[in-house]
């Protein structure tokens, strides 16, 4: 059997690409520390043009109103260049009218020596919008400080884990393909740029009341159950996992407080909520002036919580923890999953009927594509779920909780609950039509509504052919 490539076994990436019996590579890689070892040549080699992108977008755009949604949250996988693109892409949407869906976005943070460089990258960012939607700075200056925020976001970022000889090709190869692709990022949209001229559509000052909003930093705290990367109290922790010690976490929980930056983070294990917890315990207590001045607490969130443990729960409340889960990941006790976490662990996983009850803040998504974006189905998975074990607490939410966990709780999320969420005067006309002639009937979206304009309306929506789905497939697949 051949040897494992020995790089990569210097750079801790076993787990990280699996091998067949025959020591060579099965085509699954785990985690997006190892996906540039295709990505990234072939984006480098074959960039997407602008308008495409722009293209695929938008029609991403009109399938999430198909399916009754008005606002979504984007999340990033590590990479803060790729955050700064997508809100990019989605400003020359929101400025050419194409944008009905409301986005709020994150910029990543990546816990190594550049880890301030991202936290103030995010403010930065924050503040542009700020600047545009204020009328201090045109949409064409807002446009060219992201694209000079997007090259220097492409710099190569040092290297801590590997010896000395192989950190120099680590960075040399890995972070020189890294850059290169996002170098022809930069050029494809600072070309795209220049062809706009002096279009006037795109050089007046940006709505007040714009579709997008990227106030938050996402981080990582671990990976998952099934591939042995999650952040346990049952299981020794391998290796890079957790992401972030209990110090850095609180560094960037306190940076990011202190400006006003919601923190999101990706916490799959029982260990890693219950830090990411303490962590805004210690940053409570030290800025519990600077909340009393503001008159709230930023609502920072926990992204999945997988597990939980018991006494971990009541916190969400006490600390003002927003829970952000997704109805859909929770399955009847036959997966990988349940072979990997012990059964003491169950009766407690995927708790949102616990957090609801203890009076804590819960909003619901899907973390596409993972799992469907469809939130009706979401809706009726969370009211029909069933205990594993008997003797377990009940799971199933009412059919007003888990509707509230796609209305109510993600603006309650967002600090803008006096003004979303809620169909009552005063409100942003944000409203889906739902169908069906019987209560046993799959429910149907009629129509959704988004600032007061219907973006979708099922009556007039033109039905695309076999021809043309198998087409959109294969485009979505291989832009």
């Amino acid at each position: 059997m051949p040897p494992f490539p020995p790089l990569l076994s210097a750079l801790d990436m076993e787990a990280n690409i699996e091998f067949g019996p025959d020591g060579l590579p099965g085509g699954e890689f785990r985690e997006p520390e190892t996906y540039f070892l295709v990505e990234c040549p072939l984006w480098a080699r074959y960039p997407v043009p602008v308008p495409r992108k722009l293209e695929f977008l938008a029609r991403s755009m009109q399938d999430l109103q198909a399916m009754g949604l008005t606002a979504l949250h984007t999340m990033g996988l590590g990479l803060p260049e790729e955050d700064l693109e997508t809100l990019i892409l989605l400003l020359e949407l929101e400025q050419t009218g194409q944008l009905g869906i409301r986005v709020s976005g994150s910029m990543s943070v990546i816990p190594d020596e550049h880890m301030h460089g991202d936290l103030e990258r995010a403010v930065q960012v924050r503040d542009l919008l700020a600047d545009g939607r204020q009328g201090r700075k045109t949409y064409a200056q807002v446009h060219a400080a992201l694209l000079e925020l997007l090259d220097a976001a492409s710099a190569p970022r040092g290297v801590h884990r590997t010896s000395a000889h192989l950190k120099d090709v680590f960075e040399h190869v890995v972070h020189g393909l890294h850059q290169r692709l996002q170098r022809a990022h930069y050029r494809e949209h600072e070309k795209h740029h220049e062809r706009l001229g002096n279009d006037p559509s795109r050089t007046g000052f940006m709505a007040p009341d714009g579709m997008i909003a990227w106030n938050t930093v996402k981080l990582f705290m671990d990976g998952v159950v099934e591939k042995d990367t999650s952040f346990r109290f049952d299981t020794p922790a391998c290796a890079g996992i957790p992401a972030y010690s209990p110090e850095r976490l609180t560094a960037v929980l306190e940076y990011a407080d202190r400006a006003g930056m919601q923190v999101a983070a990706h916490c799959i294990g029982n260990a890693s909520v219950a830090r990411f917890l303490d962590a805004v315990e210690v940053v409570r207590a030290r800025h519990a002036n600077l909340d009393a001045k503001r008159g709230h607490r930023i609502r920072h969130r926990i992204e999945h919580i997988e597990t939980c443990r018991a006494r971990d729960i009541p916190r969400f409340t006490r600390l003002g923890v927003v829970a952000s889960m997704q109805p859909l990941h929770e399955r009847e006790p036959v997966r990988l999953w349940h072979q990997k976490v012990p059964e003491h662990e169950w009766a407690t996983a995927f708790p949102w009927k616990l957090i609801l009850e203890s009076g804590g803040m819960l909003t619901f998504g899907s973390d596409w594509p993972i799992v469907s974006c469809n939130a009706l189905e979401s809706i009726a998975h969370a009211t029909t779920r069933q205990p594993w074990r008997p003797g377990y607490p009940q799971a199933a939410l009412s059919p007003a909780e888990a509707l509230a966990g796609f209305t109510s709780g993600p603006a309650l999320t967002r600090h803008a609950e006096a003004r979303r969420g809620k169909i009552k005067p005063g409100m942003a006309a944000d409203l889906v039509l739902l169908k069906a002639t019987e209560l046993s009937e799959q429910v149907r979206v009629q129509a959704t509504i988004s600032k007061g304009k219907v973006v979708y309306d099922a009556g007039r929506a033109k039905q695309p052919t076999r021809q043309e789905l198998e087409t959109l497939q294969i485009s979505k697949e291989f832009p």
